[in-house]
């Protein structure tokens, strides 16, 4: 769900995740990118700066998760073994050579969880 849950209201990505707990085998992987609520709110520079922007594109951010929460919000949702990268990490792990001077986006985190068990 890259780029995709930052656009969607809170009640909107629980009922994504719920659906996908509730059709999905154990074992299988969720992945997506998200911000933190001070970005989506605009309480820090980087949230004031893309705020600025999306005023002038018409777009706005409906959902974020709460700083150092990802975890607990996950679990609560029936996933588990979940992996958290921020921005900084994979800018350093992951682009090399040609890349390693180009510009990330910050702060963006990415995470891929594990559906647990089945809710019912």
């Amino acid at each position: 769900m890259e780029g995709l849950i930052c656009y969607l209201t809170p009640e909107t990505v629980d009922g994504i995740l719920s659906f996908i707990v509730e059709n999905s085998g154990k074992g299988s992987i969720v992945l997506f990118d998200y911000h933190e609520e001070s970005v989506v709110n605009g309480t820090c520079e980087e949230g004031r700066i893309l705020q600025k922007y999306f005023e002038q594109v018409g777009e706005s951010f409906k959902f974020g998760i709460e700083e150092g929460k990802i975890e607990e919000f996950l679990l609560k949702r029936g996933f588990s073994d979940i992996t958290n990268v921020s921005s900084e990490y994979y800018k350093i792990n992951c682009f090399k050579e040609m890349n390693e001077n180009m510009a990330v986006h910050n702060p963006l985190y990415f995470v891929n969880a594990i559906v647990s068990a089945l809710q019912n």
